[in-house]
């Protein structure tokens, strides 16, 4: 009899099991689907973030000269500080988050990034103020067509200002280097004048000299006496 019960437990214990496992893959599709759901919103998450946490680059066209704006280091320096005033200014936002990387010719183009937070609206508000011709500061006015150029990485940026800092600073020792060898050059003009204007005076007071001996060696004439009247 017991071998009878231990029989009929054998297919409810295998009935059970396959119920089990049955549920355990049910469990199993919904724990896949569900993982897989959270790692979908995640990725999208990631990728959103990495395309709007970028800054955003736009490139400006000048309606100015580029060799009367640029061609001086300083005029560089306060183009760009004008710029960058100006733009803040427009919308109303803080200049740490203006950079300006690098400048072309044909008139004056300009490429510009904005920084986050989000910086791609920025720059499209930007060009909406551009293009609707309310930007009204001084260069604002002189600005023709703004353009989006889309995200750029900060990489990007640290490598363009670096080489733009590296040859400003290049092009600043060559100019001091100029600067100093044409004050050399000045300071020996100066000083070989002095030396000719002292040998002139020298040479003056010699001669002043000459004409004072031979006018005190020179014998006196005697008046010439007259004759008595016979």
């Amino acid at each position: 009899m017991a071998e009878a019960n231990g029989r009929n437990c054998i297919p409810a214990m295998q009935g059970k099991a396959a119920e089990e496992k049955s549920a355990a893959q049910i469990m199993g599709k919904v724990m896949h689907r569900w993982m897989r759901g959270i790692m979908d919103k995640v990725f999208s998450s990631w990728v959103h973030e990495k395309n709007t946490s970028q800054p955003a680059a736009v490139s400006i066209t000048l309606d100015m000269d580029y060799e009367a704006s640029m061609g001086l280091l300083d005029r560089k320096a306060f183009f760009e500080k004008q710029l960058c005033d100006d733009i803040s200014s427009a919308l109303d936002i803080k200049k740490d988050r203006i950079t300006v990387l690098c400048h072309q010719k044909g008139g004056i183009v300009s490429e510009i990034v904005f920084r986050n937070p989000d910086a791609e609206q920025l720059a499209k508000r930007f060009i909406d103020v551009v293009g609707e011709g309310r930007f009204r500061t001084g260069l604002g006015k002189l600005i023709k067509k703004a353009t989006l150029h889309g995200p750029i990485c900060n990489e990007t940026i640290r490598a363009i200002v670096k080489a733009k800092t590296d040859d400003e600073v290049r092009l600043q020792q060559q100019m001091k280097s100029e600067r100093d060898s044409k004050e050399h050059e000045q300071s020996q003009v100066q000083t070989l004048e002095a030396a000719l204007a002292a040998k002139a005076a020298e040479a003056a007071r010699l001669s002043a000299e000459m004409l004072k001996r031979a006018t005190s060696s020179r014998p006196k004439l005697r008046p010439k006496q007259q004759r008595p009247d016979d």
